[in-house]
Formats: structure tokens, sequence, C-alpha cells
């Protein structure tokens, strides 16, 4: 059976990829952009924010804010990727510890 990977699926993948390698620190927004781009991942800002979306919707990762201003949209101050968001990295059954002895 083949898997068919959307183009978002792939980025998204890249995103978490990153911040496998910044953990347990963060990745500031405009880190993060300018490693996409330079991965040849070249996004526009609304693009990695609704991936950023997605992913901490599912749990992936998890997001800082620059305090919000009345009537702005909300800022992203940094992206750190969750433990969940490793297991997927690392391909974990759910409920797998990801802890052997």
């Amino acid at each position: 059976m083949k898997i068919l990977l959307t183009n978002k699926e792939v980025e998204r993948g890249e995103i978490l990829r990153y911040l496998a390698e910044a953990y347990p620190g963060v990745a500031t927004f405009p880190a993060i952009i300018n490693y996409l781009d330079y991965s040849a991942y070249t996004m526009t800002k609304e693009d990695v924010e609704f991936h950023l979306e997605y992913l901490l919707g599912k749990g992936f990762i998890e997001v800082e804010e620059h305090p919000r201003i009345a009537g702005q949209p909300r800022k992203i101050r940094a992206v750190k990727i969750t433990p969940a968001g490793i297991d997927l990295l690392d391909r974990r059954a759910a409920g797998d510890s990801g802890v052997r002895f």
C-alpha cells in the first residue's frame, strides 16, 4: 500500500524536524521561516501560521505568544515541539512510552 503525502504534510514534517533539533529549547517564528526558506520550502507567513496552528491543535507543538494588543492579530514569539511531536517523528504507536530497558 503506497501512502501519498501532500506538500502541506511534508512542510509540517519539516517544521517538526527543525523544532526537534532545537529541543528542549524553542525556535522563534522568524527562525522557522528562515530555516524553511533555506531548506527550499519557501512559504508565506500565513502558510507557516496555518501549519503551526494545525500542529498546535494536534498537540505536537506549544506556542508562546507576544502580549496581545486589542484589535491586533496574535504574534507568535516562540515555538517548542512537545513529546507527542517527537513521538510522531519517531513513528511511535499511541501508548508507546518511548523508553526502553
